[in-house]
């Protein structure tokens, strides 16, 4: 696997015989909810609506526990604990995909979208994706229930990056997801992978210089106090998976499956609906605490990202032609 994770793999048995038992309020579910998302970040904002909303239209049978702010750990502890079933459900990057089918993780690579219409598309029409769902499913008892879109990517660093050319040399973090490594090593950059509950100690000690992040991680991780620079490249349009434990899932009864799914799909558009005012408040808050903020000519870095998939192998080339198809 070309991931720079490690996540233990087991066979997964899903008892599906018997049927669901009776859920009540008087004796509710419990659904544990693991996120690397800030406590004031617009993805905690939305647990908590989901948090809300499922009690409300559930009467109480289904009582959410939300663990917030890395709590539990990063992304692949995240997925370790679902699979195993210490966590009922998480709400992180879709990186689980990437296990079954390492060309998933073109998605991440910059510019493969234009916007996060185009993610969603790309998401609800591919049939790579579908097998890869199936996959997740029969091999660790994981679900992908809804996707959810987010604020775009940027760089944040101590120097200023204006151009491709200021990315050469630097000390420069990225998620342990291969096609990013390469991508940012593509343009020069000396890339290490750390863990999100490692990025504040290794900006303070200047193990790297710099990161990319959507502006909700990089305000509400407070990266504002280790880094001088924002650079607006808008160069990754991701999303986030509700993922399910799928065991919890085929314990639930039918009534409480369809609110589940309900509720997340008006989570998901709940943030859809609020992530472009919550940029703007978050890129608001972010200059006022003092980072000065690069308008880079865009074209350049989609330029540069363009030439080093040229580096890539031609299934994670043909999987961005795909996904690009879609507009161009």
């Amino acid at each position: 696997m070309a991931m720079m994770m490690v996540i233990l793999l087991f066979p997964v048995a899903v008892a599906l015989s018997g049927g669901a038992e009776e859920v009540t309020p008087e004796d509710p579910v419990d659904m544990r909810i693991a996120s690397t998302g800030g406590t004031d970040s617009l993805r905690g904002d939305a647990l908590r609506f989901f948090q809300e909303e499922i009690a409300n239209k559930t009467d109480g049978a289904i009582n959410v526990r939300l663990y917030l702010d890395g709590q539990l750990g990063g992304d692949e502890d995240n997925t370790y604990q679902l699979q195993e079933g210490s966590v009922e459900a998480i709400f992180n990057g879709t990186a689980p995909h990437f296990l079954f089918g390492d060309e998933m993780e073109i998605e991440y690579w910059p510019f493969i979208f234009d916007d996060a219409d185009h993610l969603v598309t790309f998401y609800d029409t591919s049939d790579f994706v579908q097998e890869v769902n199936e996959m997740l499913i029969e091999e660790m008892g994981i679900r992908s229930l809804v996707l959810a879109t987010r604020g775009p990517r940027h760089i944040t660093s101590d120097t200023p990056i204006e151009r491709p050319e200021d990315l050469e040399g630097l000390q420069f973090r990225t998620p342990g997801i291969d096609s990013v490594v390469r991508a940012f090593e593509g343009l020069g950059a000396n890339v290490v992978s750390l863990p999100v509950p490692e990025l504040i100690t290794g900006l303070e000690t200047g193990m790297v210089d710099g990161q990319e992040n959507p502006l909700d991680n990089i305000y509400s991780w407070g990266l504002y106090d280790v880094q001088d620079y924002l650079t607006l490249t808008y160069h990754t349009y991701s999303g986030r998976m509700f993922y399910v434990n799928e065991q919890f899932w085929q314990g639930l009864p039918e009534d409480l499956q369809q609110a589940v799914v309900s509720t997340a799909e008006e989570m998901a558009a709940f943030i859809r609906e609020n992530i472009e005012r919550a940029d703007e408040e978050y890129l608001a808050e972010l200059e006022e605490r003092g980072m000065e903020v690069i308008h880079p000519d865009v074209e350049a870095f989609q330029a540069a990202f363009e030439e080093a998939l040229k580096d890539m192998p031609q299934g994670h080339q043909d999987l961005y032609w795909e996904a690009r198809a879609l507009v161009d």
